[in-house]
């Protein structure tokens, strides 16, 4: 697998679609890993969820995608955000949170994410922004209807989980967490055990619409840190059969830590890995020895973070796939 993340705001004009489009057959690559939900905003038609701002000439940017893909071979997977859902001030009408403010996250302090993001007191060093808490079972059954909409109604190869977990160790302490957590000897393990949860609902949705759909997540790298930190245990995921693959997000400045990483993740998951690479983080000659050195890996592929650097500076592609790489691996 020759990957990339595509960022939702190149959906935003059928011109940058086109453009992103153009340069996948270009550069050979076989799936497009595409964000259609950032911040509890539609960049496809649904009944759920408002639609994000957009070109009005353009009525379903993933519609659109997809049209233009047609024959192509290239796979793409819906990657949807999952628990962080806003992240700016003000929120847009018809929002999740928006309608219901009391499913955002608690801090240890018993503060609401949702409330200190709007009055900018938020501390954006730690936290992204206003996280939905999974303990709450009308916000599982609201993501797992995001998530079945999508399966349902697009024909995408694969459902693409991001940020399924918590900011950090100071959250969920809302009045449900506590309730929940209330018969567990260790509250982390009760955070692990409400992300899986979740993580295990979503699934059974999308598997249930589309049997054969891939249904994948970004990780973070280190799996003591993800468990830990935030209650993304994704190493028992894999080894559950709850993904089939797993993307490890080793977003490093040196090809030697980038391989490190991913090594450490192929050496404990039960699934196959894609390796995350961060191209924002590496010069194109840098990311021509990180591609090097995991080629003598045993591993499902790669995926770049994101199709924006490659965007912003065209020659990238091209030194580290060369000027036309259609015949890269499938």
């Amino acid at each position: 697998m020759q990957a990339m993340w595509v960022v939702r705001d190149v959906l935003s004009s059928k011109e940058r679609i086109a453009a992103m489009v153009e340069r996948a057959k270009r550069y050979g690559f076989t799936d497009l890993i595409v964000q259609v939900r950032g911040r509890g905003e539609a960049y496809y038609r649904s009944s759920i969820e408002p639609p994000a701002p957009r070109d009005p000439e353009l009525d379903d940017p993933l519609r659109f995608l997809l049209d233009l893909l047609e024959g192509s071979g290239i796979r793409v997977h819906a990657w949807i955000n999952t628990l962080l859902t806003w992240s700016a001030t003000g929120l847009p009408e018809g929002h999740v949170l928006a309608r219901h403010p009391e499913w955002s996250m608690q801090s240890d302090e018993g503060k609401s994410a949702l409330d200190e993001l709007l009055a900018g007191t938020l501390d954006r060093s730690r936290t992204e922004g206003a996280y939905l808490c999974p303990s709450r079972p009308e916000v599982v059954d609201y993501l797992s209807r995001v998530y079945g909409e999508v399966a349902q109604n697009y024909p995408v190869d694969g459902i693409h989980l991001d940020y399924v977990r918590y900011p950090n160790s100071r959250y969920c302490h809302c009045p449900v967490c506590k309730k929940a957590a209330a018969d567990w000897d260790d509250f982390a393990a009760y955070r692990r055990h409400a992300v899986t949860k979740l993580t295990e609902a979503i699934r059974d949705v999308c598997k249930k619409v589309r049997p054969d759909i891939v249904y994948s997540a970004a990780v973070f790298p280190d799996p003591d840190v993800a468990a830990q930190d935030k209650g993304q245990a994704w190493q028992e995921w894999t080894q559950h059969g709850l993904l089939d693959l797993v993307f490890p997000m080793a977003y490093f400045d040196s090809p030697q830590a980038t391989f490190d990483a991913v090594v450490r993740v192929k050496q404990v998951s039960a699934v196959p890995v894609v390796a995350g690479l961060g191209a924002y983080r590496q010069s194109p000659d840098v990311m021509r020895q990180t591609l090097r050195m995991l080629a003598a890996l045993d591993i499902a592929g790669v995926c770049h973070f994101s199709y924006n650097t490659f965007e912003k500076t065209p020659e990238y592609l091209g030194t580290i796939y060369g000027t036309d790489s259609r015949q890269a691996g499938a």
